[in-house]
């Protein structure tokens, strides 16, 4: 799922998932290129949110005040991605169903609280499940 080459913005994606953060539950998944801000270093699945000033993601927290703890400003990043040297651009899920198991969160999300929010929004939160 690399990146490199793209622009920020909408981005048709077609590749597998070998995270396991997508759920398949017929939810329409829309994609994009977004820039990490520098200092972040984050694995697949982190929940990210966009900074209100500059647009940059980050790390969200329900504590934020910068825009980033807003569920309309929620994304899951799809790959690790390492901007601890300066900006980054990295590929995020925006809709479509996603394993809360395999996100990482920060501070005070709880798996209800998260799936309450973002709902809305089109990001469906899902808690893994065994079949058999």
């Amino acid at each position: 799922m690399a990146t490199q080459g793209f622009a920020p913005g909408v981005v048709t994606h077609s590749a597998s998932d070998p995270n396991g953060i997508l759920v398949n539950d017929g939810a329409a998944r829309s994609f994009m290129v977004v820039t990490l801000l520098s200092g972040e270093n984050r694995p697949a699945g982190a929940l990210l949110g966009k900074i209100t000033t500059g647009g940059k993601y980050k790390l969200s927290t329900t504590g934020a005040a910068d825009g980033s703890q807003l569920p309309t400003n929620q994304a899951v990043l799809m790959e690790a991605c390492d901007a601890t040297a300066g900006d980054k651009l990295c590929l995020v899920c925006l809709t479509g169903g996603v394993d809360y198991a395999r996100l990482t969160v920060g501070a005070s999300w709880t798996a209800a609280l998260l799936k309450e929010a973002v709902a809305k929004y089109g990001l469906h939160i899902h808690n893994s499940y065994t079949i058999g």
